[in-house]
């Protein structure tokens, strides 16, 4: 798959062909989160849920929170936009 941003750039330099998974694994991954937020929920377990895959903006982290997740991470994206945690702490600020 060719992957390059809006401008026609590579978004991974040197590297136009490459594999995608992000948004294709988002659904599957979200409800392997709802899925582990009840059993943790039902069985009184104490454990974080870290999140991740196909995160590519502001949504897709709440999507990931709403469903259960403690924590997010962001790959790929990141390098696209490198400033997505510091963009996220802003607009969730009180």
């Amino acid at each position: 798959t060719q992957v390059v941003g809006g401008d026609g750039n590579d978004i991974l330099p040197g590297r136009r062909q490459t594999g995608v998974a992000g948004k294709v694994d988002r659904d599957l991954a979200l409800q392997h989160i709802e899925w582990a937020a009840q059993v943790r929920e039902q069985e009184g377990l104490h454990y974080q849920i870290i999140g991740g895959g196909g995160i590519v903006d502001l949504a897709d982290v709440d999507s990931y929170r709403s469903a259960g997740a403690d924590l997010v991470f962001v790959a790929a994206n990141a390098l696209a936009n490198p400033l997505m945690a510091y963009e996220y702490r802003i607009s969730h600020s009180v």
